[in-house]
């Protein structure tokens, strides 16, 4: 973590086939402790091939810490699978 407040987290969204919503949630790696969430239920897509902007907030006063190790969990509740291609190789990680 090289920040000090989380506001906001960017996904790609491909083709959009259903409007189903994506939500997300920022955890400790080590604790398991929730930093951060979207608002609302979900953030829906507007729209395919983008990076759609998901809002987070906290209720717990938890806050990042520079240096400690964090994963972005993405769901979605209702609708089809994720799908994530990591390509190690991509010099353009």
């Amino acid at each position: 973590m090289t920040v000090d407040s989380l506001l906001e987290i960017q996904i790609w969204v491909g083709e959009r086939i259903d409007t189903a919503g994506y939500r997300i949630e920022v955890r400790d790696s080590a604790t398991n402790v929730r930093l951060a969430q979207t608002a609302g239920e979900n953030v829906h897509p507007t729209g395919s091939w983008y990076w759609m902007s998901c809002p987070l907030y906290t209720d717990n006063g938890k806050r990042p810490v520079r240096g400690r190790t964090y994963e972005a969990i993405v769901t979605r509740p209702v609708g089809r699978a994720i799908s994530f291609a990591y390509d190690p190789t991509d010099p353009y990680a």
